[in-house]
């Protein structure tokens, strides 16, 4: 590990202690410079505290441009992400400054080349897990009465003339055994099952169907 990476490692360490926060001012600046919402003020102040590019990497117009805001004594800058974040010794973020053109684009012969890389590195990682595959979730199986309630739904909202009359839960997986009731007797299900067992997928479910009439008392 080269001396001006575990610099930057250590001045973050020291920076993830303290709690920074924007001011009033800071944040409407943010939302109108940036289209920055008033409700991540605070977030991006503490990304920009951790892993803005410091003064003293800057160089070239960046350096001219700090120079020139005439920082009172114990404010400093960050640059992050086309801001220039202006801190007080407390670490509340004042106020936040658009960069020009030239400097966003030259942005890279504006910084040590070893401090650049260090940015550009965090900046990437922000976007690396969106491309990751996310991972599937499996449905969590029903309760009983709640199953039975769910499957009777849709029977009667899809006309499937059955009716649900117990409903048995395999377990914690998300299969189920349908007991029925039908005037159609005790072949109903062949008119259902398939269009059933469709709907049961593309659901993440299983389902099997057993006649159950009600007994005559």
């Amino acid at each position: 590990m080269s001396k001006m990476t575990a610099r930057i490692q250590q001045n973050m360490h020291k920076q993830k202690n303290s709690r920074p926060h924007a001011s009033k001012h800071a944040a409407s600046r943010m939302e109108e410079r940036s289209g920055i919402q008033k409700t991540q003020a605070d977030k991006m102040a503490k990304r920009a505290l951790e892993h803005g590019i410091e003064y003293e990497y800057t160089m070239g117009e960046l350096k001219r441009w700090i120079d020139n805001r005439n920082l009172e004594k114990g404010n400093f800058a960050r640059y992050y992400g086309d801001l220039l974040y202006i801190f007080s010794p407390t670490k509340q973020l004042i106020t936040a400054l658009p960069a020009s053109d030239e400097i966003r684009r030259a942005l890279k012969y504006e910084v040590q080349e070893e401090r650049y890389h260090e940015y550009c590195r965090y900046r990437k990682s922000l976007h690396r897990d969106e491309h990751k595959p996310k991972k599937e979730t499996k449905r969590m199986a029903m309760e009983e009465n709640t199953a039975k309630r769910y499957f009777q739904r849709y029977f009667d909202d899809n006309n499937i003339r059955l009716k649900v009359t117990k409903v048995d839960v395999w377990g914690y997986s998300n299969k189920y055994t349908l007991h029925y009731d039908s005037e159609l007797g005790e072949r109903g299900w062949i008119f259902y099952i398939k269009r059933i067992r469709r709907w049961a997928k593309s659901n993440d479910m299983e389902v099997w169907l057993q006649y159950d009439p009600k007994k005559e008392k």
